[in-house]
């Protein structure tokens, strides 16, 4: 491979996150192959999901057999911890400045060699072009993990094209993280918010019901959610883990959050005719629902509780339950529904490997 080559391979991963695929240390590797089995042994609900059950039994798969798919699905050995008979390494590594690739050949095809069939990093492509969910992002719904944003705008886009395809008269919007952190942080144009976010996430004004925004606490590494009710004239706060010392910040930050989205949608875009209802979101009333519960200690589930209540939408009164069988709940929404064009290809690569798996 000519030096031309490698430079270019340097640009193509300047910045980008990468897998360090060569183990540090005997422990490393010890460490690394036992990922999997916190999942097995640790992702268990304290509860029943009827749905859950029912999609699993019409798949012909019990609640142990899914867990393993999932296992074979959010993480797979480490290839350079596999050594040939000679001790050297089966793949040749060529290390750059942000980590590692392989250059020689295709580590599809050495994986296939030696572990059977090869499960794609990349586990969940959304219809709503947004993101995408690996294995590495997907790792975050191991128990106890601190979410990863990406996998709650998986869901954004996952319930996005759920509400696009149901037959209502109101619809229901829901927007990126991403979406709030502009605002809060005064960079938030409205001509380019549009562009980013109208066509994929949002729709008519005069057919509106209800807004989901999802909302960062920097100061306190902690997701809640704002709920914009049209119909009942409310911006309802929904927070896992209420704090008496940051509400003021969270208040400051459901405020300026209505007032943007007040004059946003005065735009023409959202509008059938030339006529403009004006929303007054501002004068909202804000609410926080009663007995919402809290997440439990040293859970970091607080973006599980975010999801969880846009999955809902209001039903109950805003009560939902969590536990550790959530997150296995919503890693099984997240690679089965049907907003994600690569899920009978995921499911059907993961089985056979859980198989090859069995076997050996």
């Amino acid at each position: 491979m000519s030096p031309s080559s490698d430079k270019k391979k340097e640009q193509f991963f300047q910045g980008r996150p990468f897998v360090n695929l060569v183990p540090d240390s005997e422990e490393d590797i010890n460490m690394d192959s036992n990922r999997g089995k916190e999942i097995s042994e640790d992702w268990n609900p304290t509860c029943e999901y009827e749905e859950l059950k029912q999609r699993m039994t019409k798949m012909e798969l019990s609640f142990e057999e899914m867990k393993g798919i999932l296992k074979n699905l959010m993480h797979q050995p480490n290839p350079m911890s596999c050594k040939n008979k000679n001790g050297s390494s089966p793949l040749v590594v060529t290390s750059t400045p942000t980590g590692f690739y392989i250059r020689s050949q295709k580590i599809q095809d050495i994986h296939s060699k030696l572990y059977g069939p090869f499960i794609p990093n990349v586990l969940i492509v959304s219809d709503i072009p947004y993101c995408e969910g690996t294995r590495e992002v997907l790792q975050c719904l191991k128990p106890r993990e601190m979410l990863d944003q990406d996998v709650i705008n998986l869901a954004v886009c996952m319930l996005t094209y759920q509400a696009k395809n149901e037959m209502t008269k109101r619809g229901i919007w829901f927007l990126p993280t991403i979406f709030s952190q502009y605002v809060l942080a005064w960079k938030a144009q409205t001509q380019d918010m549009l562009k980013k976010y109208h066509n994929k996430f949002m729709g008519t004004f005069d057919k509106i019901s209800k807004i989901f925004l999802p909302v960062h606490d920097s100061e306190c590494s902690h997701w809640f959610l704002l709920v914009i009710d049209f119909d009942k004239k409310e911006l309802i706060y929904l927070d896992s883990l209420p704090s008496h010392s940051a509400r003021a910040d969270r208040m400051r930050s459901i405020k300026k959050l209505a007032l943007y989205m007040e004059e946003f949608l005065m735009d023409s875009s959202f509008y059938m005719t030339w006529t403009r209802n004006k929303s007054n979101i501002s004068e909202f009333s804000l609410v926080t629902p009663n007995n919402l519960g809290m997440q439990a200690t040293n859970s970091n589930d607080c973006g599980i509780w975010v999801i969880k209540w846009m999955i809902e939408k209001g039903t109950n009164e805003y009560q939902i339950y969590v536990d550790e069988g959530t997150r296995l709940r919503i890693a099984l929404d997240l690679i089965l529904d049907p907003s994600n064009l690569l899920n009978e290809t995921t499911l059907a690569v993961a089985k056979q490997s859980r198989r090859v798996e069995q076997i050996n």
